[in-house]
């Protein structure tokens, strides 16, 4: 049950002498005799805090005794149970638990718990001197024994998470966290390189050469037994002036648990370069729904014509640089690595490809490619030691260190390929060769390549993520534990993987039915259908509907909404048709009315400025934010969107990859080879067909963006389903919702339904957020079949009402590049009606011109007393201050729509200007203390005195101006981007670029 040392195992008598109880409790707390002392009782309980135990929940389970934050539940103990035995029996766990339930907490308890009971039971053998025949002579024995866990989850943000939930515990193993160079570097002039791979080498350089301070004071420093996440290790080390990325490294041999992100254990190289060994170790993955990907990922590469171009250049600047700066390189030795790529690239070049048929060749075939530019078995060696020699040299020569050195690429390539790593039957049949071109647009962004019209690639495609599994596993791991909360299907996931898992789990959620809505809403709010495939997806009736759909649900679901695409397109194509709608107010106006609408954005540098703007928006009392994301994307994982954060998630499409990608064509072809094989020879593992793995692929996608909301037992939200699609794949959501998800024809009746289950939310003894800071919603408000023509009036008008209370604000979009949309009350000049847009379905005629006119103007006049008679479930304006507030608003909304008109106008001038400029100057008036006031119309002056004047120093007018306005208004958003509008149209750019350079600095 335990590896001895040098492999030896303890023999029965040993084991049977370790079981007995004398003066110790194998499977509670350390009964440790008098004589044994103090000290041992200390080396026996150290990674645990005894006093902090006390006040924890113990429960037994297997006989190992876990101490757990609070009461576990059933599904919590269940989970303890299968991970405690798999680790007894020293075998591999697949265990799926829904979002929510608590697995990190689970995992870390379980397996330290069980760790703790492994290392008592080992000390004692130490201590006894009757058992020191078997192997084990001290307690470096001991640690040398034990397992040891290495924890990997996707991304550095979820390590962190999961360090920060180890603290919660009441164990206190000593842990290390590996990170690049990039999270760790502090650095001065290394930190300031671009890149991770010009950081890196330029970081190695200072350490060989002994001339980083933060390094060697590596050595005079003892590495911390706290439990520090980067973050915290980053702080340390700026602390006490000691390199953090080193640190860590110096804790990896002596660590209990190791945290790494995915690729560190996937990737051999990266295992090597980390030092981690893994024999005898417990690896966890987590959040494995993503290892699939990863490991193909980690086994597979690309080769573009760019690529190839951007060698050639680094070796011609190599070849035309001096005898010295080539060190120890001749310059026939540089012509001889620029022959062997240009081949390569005549080749790639040369290759015949078929209009519509996609170039599919053996795994071996990248060999035989190579093989045309003398690049064999035979001659990689003498060449990848000419390949380092210049990839030193073009990095001296590329700014000291600073820049990419693209030839590093090429190298790593050729190592993974020739190492000896991946067997030649593996490469033979795990593996594609494909060759095709590539759109212009995306794949010359760094090259410039005139050679050829189209660009072209070689992929070398992994389709097994088997590969990458079966050389972890040699490397003597101990137990493969897979945990997410979306596996399923479990057995042709494990079939992918190619391994046995004995022991597995799907739990159940730890939540009532009172605490979740779920529902496939067929037809939108004018009874058009649905469905986002991509024969419909473009339809102008669909993009409305789903539009109004999200319109209605924003009104009645309090806080925050996510709402996920299919993919970037379809999101950016269904927000600009919302914001261009002809209707007026547009859906995207309507939608602002009600929450503060964020986008996820392509670029991760902006991402947390999304995630700021949304939480902000939801702290606040009387606000709420809607998240427009993509699945598979940013928001889609590793994020908490609990309690008010998430109220509900709208999904509104299925997610399926794009089918006519060429890597997705081979791989489902690749499934549907290995699935005729396996029915061939027979087996336990379950084949799946390439068009089944494809749904999979979609389904697993939806199954994580559901998991964002209903984070914990005491959560609750409701899951709309926005696509006719998902009624024929409801088998393949996670098992917990199956029970729950309804199917609906009628928009209004999954209304009725979503808004009767948020005002039943209310009664749940468990909500945790007090009601006088909850959204008001008038849950009242009519939305089903029967309603009427005054139902549908009354439901305008308190929206109305509502909205008229919200500040104005702005999406992501707005805070990056200025506003285009802002959020206030309604004109009373407004047709169009905020209630339900007539329909079919609802039985509700269209409104008259007369009645929607009159329900606008009595909107916007609104008091309290005429608000409280028309409600008698709650009063929105109560107060004075409150009346102020929404006039100072409607000015807000009237100053926004003088900016639209002027931006309308090119090169506005004369009255349209003026009449901007003196609205502006009012709200300033009105947001601001006199004195601001003052002091900002006296800096206008002066910058109009110098735009005036002309020359250069209107740029140093416009920086100043743009630094006093940041100051003067600081939290006033739409004053700082409405001043755009005041600026001559060829300076709004820049001050743009100068305002968010203000903000960003002062954040």
């Amino acid at each position: 049950f335990i590896g001895g040392m040098n492999g030896k195992r303890m023999d029965d008598v040993t084991r049977r002498k370790i079981g007995k109880s004398d003066g110790f409790e194998l499977n509670g707390r350390s009964k440790i005799t008098q004589q044994e002392g103090d000290e041992k009782k200390k080396t026996e309980w150290v990674g645990f805090d005894e006093e902090k135990g006390k006040q924890q929940e113990k429960i037994q389970l297997h006989g190992v005794d876990v101490y757990f934050p609070f009461t576990p539940y059933e599904c919590q103990k269940a989970y303890m149970e299968k991970l405690i035995e798999a680790l007894q029996k020293q075998t591999n766990a697949m265990l799926e638990s829904p979002t929510g339930t608590g697995k990190t907490l689970c995992l870390l308890c379980a397996c330290l718990a069980w760790r703790e009971t492994e290392k008592r039971k080992l000390t004692k053998v130490v201590n006894d001197p009757q058992l020191r025949g078997s192997g084990l002579a001290n307690e470096m024995d001991v640690k040398d024994n034990l397992p040891k866990i290495i924890y990997a989850s996707r991304t550095h943000s979820q390590i962190s998470q999961t360090v920060q939930e180890l603290k919660n515990t009441a164990y206190t193993p000593s842990i290390c966290v590996l990170g690049s160079r990039e999270q760790m570097c502090i650095h001065g002039e290394v930190r300031q390189v671009q890149g991770n791979a010009a950081k890196t080498r330029k970081c190695k350089t200072k350490v060989k050469e002994h001339s980083c301070p933060l390094y060697l004071n590596v050595e005079k420093t003892q590495p911390s037994t706290e439990i520090l996440d980067i973050e915290e290790l980053v702080s340390l080390g700026e602390e006490q002036h000691v390199c953090p990325y080193y640190l860590a490294r110096k804790k990896v041999d002596a660590a209990d648990i190791i945290f790494v992100p995915y690729n560190y254990l996937i990737d051999p190289n990266m295992r090597k370069a980390q030092r981690l060994h893994l024999h005898n170790s417990i690896i966890i993955f987590d959040e494995a729904h993503n290892i699939e990907n990863s490991c193909e990922e980690a086994s597979s590469f690309q080769l573009t014509t760019r690529d190839l171009a951007g060698y050639i250049a680094e070796l011609e600047q190599l070849k035309n640089a001096t005898d010295e700066d080539r060190g120890n390189l001749s310059k026939e030795d540089v012509m001889y690595l620029e022959i062997i790529i240009k081949t390569l690239e005549d080749e790639l070049e040369s290759v015949v490809l078929k209009q519509n048929d996609v170039f599919c060749r053996q795994g071996s075939y990248i060999f035989t490619f190579l093989e045309k530019a003398m690049i064999t078995k035979d001659t990689i060696d003498p060449i990848l030691e000419k390949l380092n020699e210049a990839i030193e040299c073009v990095s001296l020569l590329k700014s000291g260190f600073g820049a990419t050195c693209y030839l590093e690429r090429l190298g790593r390539i050729l190592s993974m390929l020739f190492s000896g790593e991946y067997s030649t039957l593996d490469i033979q049949k795990m593996y594609y060769v494909n060759i095709m071109d590539m759109p212009k647009s995306k794949s010359m962004n760094a090259w410039d390549i005139q050679s050829h019209a189209t660009p072209r690639a070689i992929n070398f495609w992994c389709f097994s993520p088997a590969v990458a599994i079966k050389h972890l596993m040699a490397e003597g791991v101990r137990n493969l534990i897979l945990t997410s909360g979306t596996l399923s299907p479990m057995k042709t996931f494990a079939a992918e993987l190619n391994t046995v898992f004995p022991i597995t789990l799907e739990n159940p959620h730890v939540i009532t039915h009172k605490q979740v809505w779920a529902g496939v809403l067929a037809h939108g709010v004018d009874g058009h259908e649905l469905n986002s495939s991509f024969q419909t997806r473009s339809n102008p009736k669909y993009i409305s509907d789903l539009g109004n759909a999200i319109v209605n649900f924003c009104r009645i679901i309090p806080k925050g909404i996510l709402v996920f695409f299919p993919s970037y397109g379809v999101m950016s194509m269904c927000i600009k048709a919302w914001k261009h709608e002809e209707t007026s107010p547009s859906i995207w106006e309507r939608i602002m009315e009600c929450k503060t609408p964020v986008e996820e954005p392509r670029d991760k540098k902006d991402f947390q400025l999304a995630m700021d703007i949304f939480y902000e928006k939801i702290k606040r009392p009387d606000e709420g934010a809607i998240f427009f994301a993509v699945c598979r994307g940013k928001v889609s994982e590793g994020l908490d969107f609990a309690d008010n954060n998430g109220r509900a998630v709208i999904i509104t499409g299925i997610p399926f990859p794009a089918s006519k990608e060429p890597k997705i064509i081979l791989k489902q072809k690749f499934v549907d080879k290995s699935k005729e094989m396996r029915d061939k020879a027979g087996g336990s593992f379950k084949s799946i067909t390439g068009r089944e793995w494809y749904s999979i692929q979609a389904t697993r996608a939806v199954n994580q963006a559901i998991g964002r909301v209903i984070r914990h037992r005491h959560d609750y939200g409701a899951i709309i389903l926005a696509d006719a699609r998902f009624k024929r794949l409801k088998h393949e959501l996670p098992a917990w919702l199956k029970g729950y998800v309804k199917d609906y024809a009628r928009f209004g009746d999954a209304f009725k339904e979503v808004r009767a289950f948020f005002k039943g939310t209310e009664t749940l003894e468990f909500t945790n957020v007090p009601r006088k800071n909850r959204r008001e919603i008038s849950y009242d408000t009519p939305c089903d079949a029967n309603a009427d023509i005054e139902d549908v009036q009354d439901m305008s008008v308190l929206a109305a009402s509502r909205k008229a209370c919200l500040p104005s604000s702005i999406s992501l979009t707005d805070a990056l590049s200025l506003p285009t949309t802002m959020k206030g009350t309604r004109s009373s000049k407004k047709k169009s009606p905020r209630g339900l847009r007539s329909n079919e379905g609802f039985g509700i005629s269209p409104l008259s011109t007369s009645t929607t006119t009159s329900t606008a103007t009595s909107a916007s006049a609104l008091t309290p007393t005429t608000l409280s008679s028309s409600s008698s479930s709650r009063t929105f304006i109560s107060t004075k201050e409150e009346e102020a507030l929404s006039r100072k608003r409607a000015k807000r909304r009237e100053l926004f729509v003088s900016a639209q008109t002027l931006r309308a106008t090119p090169d506005a001038r004369g009255s349209d200007a003026r009449d901007y400029l003196k609205k502006y100057l009012n709200q300033v008036k009105n947001e601001c203390s006199r004195e601001t006031y003052l002091l900002f119309v006296k800096s206008l002056k002066q910058f109009h005195a110098t735009v005036k004047k002309g020359g250069d120093e209107i740029v140093d007018a416009l920086t100043q101006i743009a630094t006093e306005i940041v100051g003067f208004f600081k939290n006033k958003s739409f004053l700082i981007f409405g001043f755009e509008m005041c600026l001559p149209e060829k300076y709004r750019e820049m001050y743009k670029k100068l305002v968010k350079e203000k903000l960003l600095h002062r954040t």
